[in-house]
C-alpha cells in the first residue's frame, strides 16, 4: 500500500513539474513518456489510471513544445498504436496523440509523416486508422 501511495505521488509530482516548468521540463520529455510507457504493462488498474491521467497531462502541458516536432511526439507514443497492445492503450493513444495533431500548423508535412511511419509499420495500421478517425472528428468538431 506505501508503494501505491508513493506511486501517486511520484506521478502528481512529474505532472506539476511539466505545468511548472514547461519550457525546462521539455527536453525530459521523451525519457518521462518511455518510462510511463513501460507501467502500461501492468495489470494494476491504480497504475494504469495515474499513468494514463500523467501522460494526458504532459500532452495538456507540453503541447505548444510538441507540435513543433510532432516527430517526437508521434514516435513516442506510436508503439501505444501497435496491434498487440489492448484496445483501452490503442484508444487512449489516438486520442492523446490526435490532441496535439490538430494543434499542428503543417498539415501537409504532417499528412506525410504519418504516411512514411504507417508504410514503415503495418502492424498499426488498425489503431493507425482510430487516430486519424479521432483526428478528423476532433477538427470537425472544433
Amino acid at each position: 500500500m506505501q508503494n501505491m501511495d508513493l506511486c501517486n505521488h511520484i506521478f502528481r509530482l512529474v505532472v506539476a513539474l511539466a505545468r511548472d516548468l514547461q519550457h525546462e521540463f521539455y527536453p525530459y520529455y521523451s525519457e518521462f513518456v518511455h518510462n510511463l510507457i513501460e507501467l502500461l504493462h501492468t495489470k494494476d488498474t491504480d497504475v494504469l489510471d495515474w499513468t494514463f491521467t500523467c501522460l494526458a497531462y504532459l500532452s495538456k502541458f507540453l503541447w505548444r513544445y510538441l507540435v513543433k516536432d510532432v516527430r517526437i511526439v508521434f514516435t513516442d507514443l506510436l508503439p501505444l498504436l501497435h496491434d498487440s497492445r489492448p484496445d483501452y492503450i490503442n484508444n487512449f493513444a489516438a486520442e492523446s496523440f490526435a490532441f496535439v495533431a490538430r494543434k499542428v500548423k503543417d498539415k501537409g508535412a504532417f499528412l506525410l509523416l504519418v504516411l512514411k511511419t504507417l508504410k514503415k509499420n503495418p502492424e498499426v495500421s488498425t489503431y493507425f486508422v482510430l487516430f486519424l478517425y479521432t483526428f478528423l472528428r476532433c477538427k470537425h468538431a472544433s
